[in-house]
C-alpha cells in the first residue's frame, strides 16, 4: 500500500496537483482519491481473475465429464444393447409370440455428478459450448430414467420402438460428445480428430 501512496504523490505532482503550496489541501484529496481508486481496480482485477481461473476449471472438469461419460456409453456397449432387445421383438412374427424385454442399469446416483454440482456455474461458459452441455446432459437423463430401476425399459417392454428410441437418443448423446470433446485437448484417448477449444473456433475460422 506504501508503494501506491508513493506512485500515487509521483502522478499527481506531475499533473501539478502538488505545485503551490496553496493546492496542499486538494494535493492531499487527490492522492487519498487515487489511492482509494487503484485500490478499487486492484480489487476488481484480482475478482475478475478468479472467476475467470474458475471458469476455466468447470469447464475442464464439465467436458473431461463429458468424456468419460461417453467412454463409458461405448464400453459397456449400451447401444448395441438397445438395438438388440428392439431386433428380438422385431422377429416375434405374432402379437402372442413377443416376449417383454427389459434393460436396467444401476448408476447408484447422478450419472453427471459434476454437471450437477455446477448448474449454476453454466454461464462462464461460451454460449455454445454451453448449449451443447446441456443437451448432452438432457437427454442423457431422460435415456437414464427409462433403464434404471423402475423406468419403462427396465420394467420391460414388448415394444420395440421404445428400445430403438432409447439407442437413437444414445447415439445422439454420443454425437453430442464427441462435439465437445473436439475443443478438449487431449481428447481423453476417444480417437476423435482433435480440434480447437470452442471459445478460439471463430478465431480459428477467421484466421
Amino acid at each position: 500500500m506504501t508503494d501506491t501512496v508513493e506512485w500515487c504523490t509521483v502522478v499527481w505532482q506531475v499533473v501539478g496537483g502538488a505545485s503551490t503550496e496553496a493546492s496542499t489541501g486538494w494535493a492531499t484529496f487527490g492522492v487519498a482519491t487515487l489511492t482509494g481508486a487503484f485500490g478499487v481496480f486492484g480489487i476488481w482485477i484480482g475478482q475478475k481473475n478468479q472467476a475467470r481461473s474458475q471458469a476455466k476449471s468447470v469447464r475442464a472438469a464439465l467436458l473431461a465429464e463429458v468424456a468419460a461419460i461417453c467412454a463409458l456409453l461405448k464400453t459397456r456397449g449400451f447401444v448395441k444393447d438397445l438395438r438388440d432387445r428392439a431386433t428380438d421383438l422385431k422377429r416375434s412374427k405374432s402379437i402372442a409370440e413377443k416376449k417383454m424385454r427389459a434393460m436396467e442399469v444401476a448408476t447408484h446416483g447422478h450419472i453427471n455428478k459434476i454437471y450437477q454440482a455446477n448448474l449454476a456455474h453454466l454461464g462462464g461458459l461460451s454460449r455454445s459450448e454451453a448449449d451443447l452441455i446441456v443437451r448432452f446432459h438432457y437427454i442423457l437423463e431422460g435415456v437414464f430414467a427409462d433403464i434404471t430401476p423402475g423406468g419403462l425399459l427396465a420394467v420391460g417392454t414388448s415394444n420395440s420402438s421404445s428400445f430403438e428410441r432409447a439407442a437413437s437418443l444414445l447415439e445422439e448423446v454420443l454425437g453430442i460428445g464427441e462435439k465437445l470433446c473436439m475443443r478438449q485437448k487431449p481428447c481423453w484417448r476417444l480417437r476423435w480428430p482433435r480440434g480447437q477449444n470452442v471459445d478460439t473456433e471463430a478465431e480459428g475460422k477467421a484466421s
